[in-house]
This record gives C-alpha cells, structure tokens and sequence, in this order.
C-alpha cells in the first residue's frame, strides 16, 4: 500500500487512504515485535511473528501516519506506539543496541549506505540470546535472507515472490527525514513528540476517529 504509486503520481485523497489502509499491517507488526518485551521486560518464551531486533523500524514507519492534516491513527493505535516505545526504552539495553542495529541498516540503505548481509545482521541479534532459536530459524529459511542477497548479486531469487530488481518508488519514506547517523533514541523521541501533539488536538478539538 506505501508503494502503490500509480503512473508515478498521488494525489493527496489517495494517499491518504492508502495510509489508512496500510495502518492496520503495520500495527500489527509493531505488537507482534513488542510482544517479548511488554512491560520493559524480555519474555524469551515468547516467539513473535517478528522478532524485537526489528521494533524500531515499525516505530519508524509510523512516523508518517502521526500528526498528519487528517487523523490516521486511532487513539488506541496512538497508545499502542508509546507502549512500544516505552517498552522498548526500559528492557535491556543489549536489546535496544540490537534495534539500533537494524535501524542502522535501514537508514543507511535509504542514503544509498552499504546495507549488512541480512544473515550478518541476523547472526549478531541472536549471538548472546539464551532462548528457544525457532523464530529465528523462520527468519533465517525465509525468502527475504536471499532475496536481498541476490538483489546485491543482480540476480532475481526464485521464488521468492519479490521484484528484487525493480527500483522501488515509495509513495512514503519516513527514512530521508533522518540524517545516516541518526539514532534509536532519535526515533523514539520524534515519534513521543508527533504523538503528543496529535493527542493534545484530540482533546482540544475533539476530532476523534472511531
């Protein structure tokens, strides 16, 4: 939905809906990498679709559906990224470290950076854990690992089911809003401050979203 940009162009009405389409995805994506660390603490019996390495790039992607011209977000979406961000903020820093990782890659790709081999980033998420290895199994025999290494190689994974070698034209990219050096703890505090405001034109106006 983000990428769905039709003959180049997008007007504002369809941006719009494609943001609001593409909210629930995202949210459950964000929940499902916040799940092992609810309430700042990390639960290595929980096994989410994704895992928490990747949590700061969800609350990134958010960045752009926040405190827009028209409400995108619910109030309990709202809420649901400051509970992301405050986990996060409080679990253990070795975790946080590993989000600042993969946000690095992230942000660096968008600046035309060196991105990390997808396996490199993944053996050095889960090098010190002392939990049950199968989410990250799952990780490592999916389609994304040789999908994007083929990409660098300028070849196309088979069945894979992506276009690796078609350049993307993003109806949005929250990551040129940041410089390459930029931070996890710069993500959070952005995100804090879009939410706040948002919330303040909630209870001041009244233009609530069911």
């Amino acid at each position: 939905m983000r990428d769905d940009v039709q003959n180049g162009q997008d007007t504002d009405s369809a941006m719009l809906h494609r943001k609001r389409t593409a909210s629930p995805a995202l949210i459950a994506a964000l929940t499902s990498a916040a799940e092992s660390i609810r309430g700042g603490l990390f639960d290595p019996s929980i096994e989410p679709v994704m895992q928490v390495d990747g949590l700061l790039v969800p609350l990134g992607e958010a960045l752009p559906l926040i405190n827009q011209n028209e409400r995108i977000l619910s109030t309990d979406r709202l809420v649901t990224l400051l509970r992301a961000a405050e986990d996060l903020e409080t679990v253990n820093p070795k975790i946080f470290v590993r989000c600042e990782d993969v946000l690095r890659a992230a942000v660096g790709n968008a600046h035309s950076g060196e991105m990390p081999s997808p396996k490199a980033l993944l053996r050095k998420s889960t090098s010190g854990l002392t939990t049950a290895s199968s989410q990250f199994s799952l990780v490592d025999s999916s389609a994304i690992l040789g999908s994007q290494e083929s990409k660098g190689s300028g070849k196309t994974s088979e069945g894979s089911g992506v276009l690796v070698n078609v350049d993307v034209k993003r109806g949005w990219d929250w990551r040129k809003g940041l410089s390459q050096s930029a931070k996890g703890g710069d993500v959070v505090k952005i995100l804090r401050y879009a939410v706040a405001q948002e919330m303040g034109r909630v209870w001041a106006v009244g233009d609530e979203e069911d």
